[in-house]
């Protein structure tokens, strides 16, 4: 029996009174239980569907977070590779302490960069 058929058929017990015209039931023997267990039926149907339907959400769900991880992984490492190749190609400075400032200065940028950050 199908769910309008089903709410058709409990409107008709319940508003209905003791007529049963336009019940999709009318003429059954014994409709009043008939209705209950199609109702039953109905409901475990649509439980389990829901359920499935949960179950979906959740994997997708996982799905997007571990997508998001390996994202933010790859940017890292993209992030720290550009780093390190700007350090190789800054010229040879005579002034060591010079030197060490600009790749500390790089190696801050990086930490900035790749530090994880909640989203508003």
């Amino acid at each position: 029996m199908k769910t309008d058929d089903v709410l058709q058929a409990l409107e008709q017990c319940v508003n209905g009174g003791n007529t049963c015209m336009g019940c999709p039931l009318i003429g059954c023997f014994g409709c009043r239980h008939a209705v209950l267990v199609y109702a039953l039926e109905t409901i475990k149907r649509q439980r389990a569907e829901s359920e499935r339907l949960e179950a979906g959400r959740r994997a997708d769900s996982e799905a997007i977070l571990s997508l998001n991880h390996e994202l933010l992984q790859i940017r890292t490492k993209t992030i720290k590779e550009f780093a390190e190749r700007m350090k190789g190609v800054i010229p040879e400075i005579d002034d060591t302490y010079i030197e060490r400032i600009v790749e500390d200065y790089i190696d801050n940028l990086v930490k900035e960069m790749t530090e994880v950050h909640d989203e508003p």
